[in-house]
């Protein structure tokens, strides 16, 4: 029964090193065909710092919390809107 275990545990370690080698294999595949140019060589932390900032940040300042939306998002969300609220007010008689 103790052989039977080892032998089990070495299987179930070689299966996960090959999983884990293909996924990588495929990661890194995945990356060099998806991924913009300036981001190919980039440590993880820089990848999931340029994901986590995309749309904006929030800020806390004098107890109260503010979300800095980048150009892009202001453009592409915000700014429709508010145009939209400008036209539709009444300017008075």
């Amino acid at each position: 029964m103790v052989g039977s275990a080892r032998l089990y545990d070495a299987l179930l370690a070689l299966l996960l090193r090959d999983v884990v080698a293909t996924l990588a294999d495929q990661l890194a595949a995945w990356l060099a065909l998806r991924i913009d140019e300036q981001y190919r060589r980039a440590r993880p932390k820089r990848l999931r710092f340029a994901i986590f900032t995309q749309f904006g940040r929030v800020v806390c300042h004098a107890r109260s919390q503010f979300v800095r939306l980048t150009t892009r998002v202001l453009d592409a969300l915000l700014r429709p809107g508010l145009r939209r609220i400008r036209l539709a007010a009444w300017a008075g008689p």
